[in-house]
């Protein structure tokens, strides 16, 4: 349970010495899908987890996506992105918060029930998921309308590798500018011991931390690979019952 980026070199050198027959590997619960990326190029990979999140990383790296998405692509993204923040800021010019004349956690305290507020607010633009129901929670406004039209554009590429590679590096975003605790269980209330940290998180860029990780993705995911994969998102117990035989042999130990 959690995050293997620590362990992952002992992980995949216990796979590897296995010595077993076998052309594809599964991992039953990939969550980030670190393990099955770091095996790629080694095995055919069934990636499942019954997290739908998983999916969307799991599309992402066991891609190559050094070579099936353009380098200025990003340039391209972020022109439809910023229309759809500028277009949704001038149909709502009334809607702005602004945090950098706060000055007293009380202050800050009434910013964000103020924008907490829009839960009730009837929005007639689509793609509003996060601006309705998570500013002043999670996230600013602010950084909801980015996280929203990063959304809405990614519906341009579905169907292409930039899909998965856009949601990804959304998520990438979303939980470095979160002003939770690690998780997504609860986002912390303000209080006066804790209103600076808070401010810090309000004023990250949705935009700057979302670009950085696309590009990081593009740059880094290059391993040349002839092996096959397949993405599941079902009960572990479920996806033991329908591996295809076709693809899988018995992991028989060699002596």
């Amino acid at each position: 349970m959690g995050a293997k980026r620590e362990i992952l070199k002992y992980v995949t050198e216990s796979i590897q010495n296995l010595n077993v027959d076998s052309e594809w590997l599964c991992d039953l619960f990939s969550g980030t899908s670190i393990i099955s990326a770091s095996l790629k190029d080694e095995y055919n990979i069934h990636a499942n987890d019954i997290q739908q999140y998983s999916a969307i990383f799991s599309n992402t790296y066991l891609l190559n996506l050094n070579r099936l998405i353009p380098p200025l692509q990003i340039q391209e993204i972020e022109e439809r992105v910023c229309f759809l923040v500028a277009e949704f800021k001038e149909r709502y010019p009334q809607l702005e918060f602004d945090y950098t004349q706060i000055t007293n956690y009380k202050e800050l305290q009434q910013l964000e029930k103020a924008q907490q507020e829009l839960i009730s607010f009837d929005f007639g633009i689509g793609f509003n998921l996060f601006t309705k129901y998570y500013s002043g929670t999670y996230w600013s406004f602010e950084q909801c309308v980015w996280i929203d039209s990063i959304r809405a554009t990614a519906e341009d590429y579905i169907g292409t590798p930039s899909y998965y590679a856009i949601l990804s590096a959304l998520i990438f975003s979303m939980s470095y500018a979160s002003q939770s605790t690690g998780h997504f269980a609860q986002y912390r209330d303000v209080t006066e011991s804790n209103m600076n940290d808070i401010l810090i998180y309000r004023h990250k860029n949705i935009w700057n931390l979302f670009s950085k990780k696309f590009e990081e993705l593009i740059s880094t995911l290059n391993i040349e690979t002839n092996f096959e994969y397949k993405v599941t998102s079902l009960d572990y117990m479920d996806c033991l019952r329908v591996i295809e035989k076709k693809f899988y042999r018995l992991c028989r130990p060699t002596i």
